[in-house]
């Protein structure tokens, strides 16, 4: 049963489409020992591309880890990653390694294993250094030395990447302006892409195979899917705060609506009060507010999303932040709200395409915005309400997992010149 955590479908997509473009795909990871349980989803091995080889390595001297305390996988996997990778490289001869995880410790393989001359390719779906001071304070100082082992692996790694990919512009601006100085070699033309996470036809596709039908009632259903948390606090009060004015003004607009949000605390013992429960309770919508905590699997993700009425995103308080689920949500075809940080990639871009949803912003003018974010919600409400269903093809052409595996090829060859 394969493990599926959301920095696994860039590579995941990849493995379906760069075949197709006539590039052969070795995959190396770490196995399923190294994830908790509730990641090993039972229901996705039609959504892994088969015929793909796969090298999975197992964990090594894990007791001395939780010994450690250490439990980043990152740091747990680099060593059986690097010896299977370097027994690779001495087997047969590979054009470019691609990293593409969130767990940035894995970053430092590509140095690792610089010396057989293979350009590696950086992939940033978050900022990896936050830009801070290290500061030792008593009592944190594990964190002060996250902090520095974070700069340590950004500046030696970025340095010595051929290429950069990234999800957001953000994220490439400020490589750029750290680290242009020194002139790495993916300052080179076409070495850089901003890449967001695309769309995926055939994920939703196999869900749409077992989303059930629920009929005609009058219940209309708002999903929301995905981490909730200290993290996505102000984007979910920003959201209760304009639920609650909305409210007050046409109860009856809301009457027959549920918004559902799910796999938002998993790690949460049971009875406890969650962030997003609080945040409910405060503006008083908890009547429409329904939160089910605990993780649901990818695919269940996409099933829920196709068997709802409209879907809801919510935003970080990142400028360069891009949601991982965004252009699934916009292909499915539903009323779609954000709720996302004033002048961010994503706010941006629904500010740029015109059909792609609504958006409510925070940020440090939230109380002016107040009528305007209640007039975007009342729109969405009224077309979940109609259930209606958009066509955002022409939108979304630039962001299909297809042409998301082709601006990767360019970096490739770029990186081969």
């Amino acid at each position: 049963m394969p493990a599926m955590a959301a920095d696994m479908h860039r590579a995941r997509i990849l493995t379906w489409e760069l075949p197709k473009l006539g590039w052969d795909v070795e995959i190396l990871s770490p196995d399923t020992t190294f994830q908790p349980i509730s990641w090993i989803d039972s229901d996705s091995t039609p959504l892994f591309a088969s015929g793909v080889t796969n090298h999975s390595v197992s964990e090594f001297c894990s007791a001395c880890f939780r010994l450690l305390g250490i439990g980043n996988i990152g740091w747990r996997a680099i060593l059986p990653l690097y010896r299977a990778g370097l027994k690779l490289l001495k087997q047969r001869r590979f054009d470019v390694i691609y990293i593409s995880t969130a767990h940035f410790p894995l970053f430092l393989l590509g140095i690792l294993w610089r010396r057989h001359n293979v350009p590696f390719v950086l992939d940033f779906h978050d900022p990896l250094f936050n830009g801070e001071a290290i500061v030792l304070v008593p009592g944190h100082i594990k964190r002060a030395i996250a902090h520095w082992l974070s700069q340590y692996i950004e500046s030696r790694c970025v340095r010595a990447a051929a290429g950069v990919i990234a999800v957001s512009p953000e994220y490439i601006a400020t490589l750029y302006r750290r680290y242009a100085a020194d002139e790495p070699a993916w300052l080179g033309v076409g070495r850089t892409a901003v890449i967001p996470f695309p769309a995926a036809p055939r994920d939703l596709e196999v869900a749409r195979s077992s989303v059930r039908e629920i009929g005609d009632t009058r219940t209309r259903r708002v999903v929301y899917v995905g981490t909730g948390g200290s993290i996505m606090r102000r984007s979910f009060e920003v959201f209760c705060s304009t639920l609650s004015l909305l409210q007050e003004q046409e109860p009856e607009l809301l009457a027959s609506l549920r918004f559902e949000f799910y796999g938002t605390s998993p790690s949460n013992r049971e009875g406890e009060t969650t962030t997003f429960t609080a945040i409910a309770r405060a503006y008083a919508v908890s009547d429409l507010v329904f939160e089910y905590p605990q993780r649901v699997s990818y695919r269940r993700s996409l099933e829920l999303l196709l068997g709802s009425d409209g879907a809801l995103v919510l935003g970080v308080d990142d400028s360069g932040y891009m949601p991982s689920k965004l252009f699934n949500y916009v292909l499915s075809g539903k009323p779609l709200l954000a709720a996302l940080r004033a002048g961010s990639a994503a706010f941006t871009l629904f500010q740029g395409a015109a059909n792609l949803g609504h958006v409510i912003e925070f940020g440090e003018a939230e109380e002016a915005g107040c009528s305007e974010r209640t007039q975007t919600l009342r729109t969405f409400v009224r077309e979940v309400a109609a259930r209606k269903s958009f066509d955002r093809r022409s939108i979304l052409e630039p962001y299909l997992a297809a042409n998301s595996a082709c601006r990767h090829i360019e970096v490739f060859d770029a990186c081969l010149k």
